[in-house]
């Protein structure tokens, strides 16, 4: 069974809606119709596609995203690296084009090259949360818990301020799995449960 990593897609329809305000009716039609395989989890309708996605990529590097978690999600691993690897020749200054990256070697159990991706979306997004997250899985699987731990803790962080209290508490109880007694991730929890 394929490892598949949840991606963050609202960033897509926000990229495509800036993007085309040039283009034809008909683009733009294709592109609601991207979008919409796309936030449906689609992955063989994109794939299928993949000849048209290129050619959309010549001027949206967005469409290398599409492609690369689309590949990622039938197994072809390759594929989705090849493509992550496209966008970031065509925009380097992207932080979402080596998070894919990242994403795709950790699906591939590439961990060294998972955490350099990572590494380098946080030297470009410093509060990049998700990225954070991964870093911290890779963390676990390289049997690195206190690495993990620090991962999971900033991103909670984040979270907290911003108030997404699902997520600090799904992440405290991951640094809980890894160490019962972590005071950080208990005191989260106990703030969680005293909001309303």
């Amino acid at each position: 069974m394929v490892k598949y990593i949840i991606y963050i897609s609202c960033f897509v329809t926000l990229i495509f809606g800036c993007t085309n305000k040039n283009k034809s009716v008909s683009n733009i039609e294709d592109n609601v119709n991207f979008i919409e395989l796309y936030n449906n989890h689609q992955w063989i309708n994109l794939v299928e596609k993949e000849n048209i996605l290129l050619k959309q990529a010549e001027s949206n590097f967005v469409y290398y995203l599409i492609l690369s978690e689309s590949f990622a999600a039938i197994g072809d691993i390759n594929k989705s690296i090849q493509y992550a690897k496209q966008w970031i020749v065509q925009d380097s200054s992207d932080y979402n084009a080596y998070l894919t990256l990242g994403n795709s070697y950790l699906i591939a159990d590439s961990l060294w090259k998972a955490e350099q991706c990572y590494l380098k979306v946080l030297e470009m997004g410093p509060y990049h949360a998700r990225a954070m997250l991964h870093l911290a899985e890779v963390y676990k699987q390289l049997n690195q818990p206190n690495l993990a731990i620090i991962q999971y803790l900033n991103a909670i962080e984040l979270f907290s301020e911003n108030g997404f209290q699902e997520e600090v508490i799904q992440y405290s109880s991951e640094v809980l799995k890894l160490d019962s007694a972590n005071f950080k991730a208990k005191n989260y929890l106990e703030q969680m449960s005293k909001s309303p």
